[in-house]
């Protein structure tokens, strides 16, 4: 890939059927950005209501920063699932910062043309009232739901983040986290476990 990104193994041996939420979106992205390239013609009408798409996932990202960037697709959680949850990233889309955890990533091809994306779930903007107290440095979040499903360009990943669960001021059923940007720094130097 351009700008130090490049994709890792594990991935698919073939082409997996890809159902559900994730294949809806899926297949929005391609039809958006294949209609946005001047290609409508060449989404048939039941396109969306059709067959599960089919695609190769890949399980890591090399960042520009050197860090890898993995995906909830291949790894499990652990005891220490905190200190290495390194599917949870900093994006920077649209001017704007945003954190998601990273469901797989995958090369589709649009206009012909190859490109590398990720398919993420979205976390919510801050709590302002935590960030606020905070002197702005606490990013209070909560995780959204499949309507939060997005396709984004690798290039758009920054960084590595850890989302971690906290106790906070609202209601105790509100299930929040907060993200920790320095983990990436540190994952990047841990060596992997034998």
């Amino acid at each position: 890939l351009n700008n130090g990104y490049k994709l890792l193994g594990g991935k698919d041996e073939y082409k997996k059927n890809i159902s559900g939420d994730e294949g809806h979106v899926i297949k929005e992205y391609i039809k958006y950005e294949e209609t946005l390239a001047g290609n409508a013609e060449l989404i048939p009408d039941n396109w969306m209501d059709s067959c599960d798409i089919k695609i190769i996932r890949w399980a890591h990202l090399l960042l520009p920063t050197e860090q890898i960037a993995q995906c909830s697709w291949k790894e499990t959680f652990t005891e220490d699932s905190d200190e290495r949850c390194a599917w949870c990233v900093k994006l920077y889309i649209n001017n704007v910062h945003e954190f998601a955890e990273v469901l797989f990533y995958f090369t589709v091809s649009i206009n012909q043309e190859s490109r590398d994306v990720a398919l993420v779930q979205m976390y919510s903007h801050p709590d302002n009232h935590l960030f606020e107290e905070s002197n702005w440095t606490v990013w209070s979040i909560t995780k959204l739901g499949p309507e939060a499903l997005h396709v984004v360009h690798v290039q758009s990943i920054i960084s590595v983040v850890a989302i971690i669960s906290h106790n906070h001021h609202v209601e105790a059923r509100d299930i929040r986290f907060f993200v920790w940007e320095q983990i990436g720094l540190v994952l990047s130097a841990m060596p992997e476990k034998g």
